[in-house]
C-alpha cells in the first residue's frame, strides 16, 4: 500500500476544499457575530466609564474649587478675628497701663519703704542638723 495515493489526489484536495469553507462558513455565521458582540459591548463599556469618569472628575474639580473657596474666607475670617484680638489686647494694656501708672502717681509710692525692704540675704539655705550631728558624732544615727 502506497504512502501517498496519487490517483485519488484530485478528490482529496477537491473535498478538503469543500470541509474548508464549510467550517468558514460555520465561524462566519456563528463565531464572529459572538465575538463581534462581545467587543461591541466592551467599547460600549469602555465608552462608558471614559464618560462617567470625566463626570467625576469635573465634580471633583467643583468640589475643590468650592474647598479653595471656603478656605479663603476662613484664612480671611481668621486674619480679621486675630487682627481685631491684637488690637484689643494692645488697647486694653495702653489702658491697664494707664491705669496703673494712674494709681501709683494717685498714692505716691515712687518711693521705697525703709520698713518694709526685706533684710539681706532673704532666704539663705543651712545644713539640716541631722547632718551636723553625723559629721560630728560618728556615732549618732538617725531613726
Amino acid at each position: 500500500m502506497e504512502l501517498f495515493a496519487t490517483e485519488y489526489l484530485a478528490s482529496q484536495y477537491f473535498w478538503t476544499t469543500v470541509a474548508f469553507v464549510m467550517l468558514l462558513g460555520v465561524v462566519w455565521r456563528f463565531v464572529v457575530p459572538a465575538v463581534n458582540a462581545a467587543l461591541d459591548a466592551r467599547a460600549a463599556q469602555i465608552k462608558g466609564d471614559l464618560h462617567r469618569a470625566r463626570e467625576e472628575r469635573e465634580a471633583a474639580e467643583r468640589v475643590l474649587a468650592e474647598y479653595q473657596q471656603q478656605l479663603a474666607a476662613a484664612r480671611k475670617e481668621a486674619a480679621q478675628v486675630v487682627s481685631t484680638a491684637r488690637a484689643e489686647a494692645e488697647a486694653l494694656a495702653t489702658r491697664r497701663l494707664a491705669e496703673v501708672e494712674a494709681e501709683i502717681a494717685r498714692k505716691g509710692e515712687d518711693k521705697p519703704c525703709a520698713t518694709c525692704r526685706p533684710k539681706w540675704p532673704v532666704w539663705r539655705w543651712r545644713w539640716p542638723k541631722s547632718f551636723w550631728k553625723a559629721v560630728w558624732m560618728p556615732s549618732w544615727r538617725p531613726n
